[in-house]
C-alpha cells in the first residue's frame, strides 16, 4: 500500500504526457501559421518565443526547423545561420537546406551552392523543388535554360 501514491503519480504522468506533447504540437502549428499566411516576421517572433521555453529535444528540433524557414522567408538569413550553428542541427538534412537558403539570401553563392548540392543528396528534393524561392528550383531551371539551344550564355 505504501507504493500506491508513487505508482499513481507515475500512471498519471504516463497518461498525461501524450496530451502535453499534443498541446506543444498545437502550439508549434499555431506559431507557424503566419508563415503559411505570408507573414513570416510574425511566425519568426512566435517560434522564437517557443524555442526560448527550452522544450524537450524532439520538440526543440521541430520548432527550430520552422523557425529557420520563417527567418529565411522574413529576410533574416543571419539569424537563421546563427540558429543553424547549433550542434543539435548540424547534420540534419533540412538544416543543410535552410543553411544553403540563408547563404543564398546573402548572395554568398560560393558557400550556398555546395551546400545545396549536399542537401540534395540527403533529402527528398520534391518537397523543396516546388518553391521558386528555393535554390533547388533555381538550379533545376537554370540548368534547363543553359541546355536549351539558343539560350543566353
Amino acid at each position: 500500500m505504501r507504493h500506491a501514491g508513487p505508482l499513481g503519480l507515475i500512471c498519471l504522468v504516463a497518461v498525461l504526457s501524450p496530451v502535453a506533447r499534443a498541446d506543444f504540437s498545437a502550439e508549434i502549428a499555431e506559431a507557424g501559421t503566419p508563415l503559411s499566411e505570408g507573414v513570416p516576421d510574425v511566425a519568426s517572433v512566435r517560434l522564437q518565443s517557443l524555442l526560448d521555453k527550452n522544450p524537450p529535444e524532439p520538440q526543440w528540433r521541430a520548432v527550430a526547423e520552422k523557425l529557420a524557414e520563417a527567418q529565411v522567408a522574413a529576410n533574416e538569413p543571419e539569424a537563421s545561420l546563427v540558429l543553424l550553428t547549433d550542434p543539435r542541427l548540424r547534420d540534419l538534412p533540412w538544416a543543410k537546406f535552410w543553411r544553403a537558403q540563408a547563404l543564398a539570401s546573402l548572395h554568398r553563392w560560393a558557400d550556398a551552392l555546395p551546400r545545396c548540392a549536399a542537401a540534395l543528396r540527403g533529402i527528398d528534393q520534391r518537397q523543396f523543388a516546388v518553391s521558386e524561392s528555393s535554390c533547388f528550383w533555381r538550379r533545376r531551371h537554370v540548368t534547363r535554360v543553359r541546355k536549351t539551344p539558343g539560350s543566353f550564355d
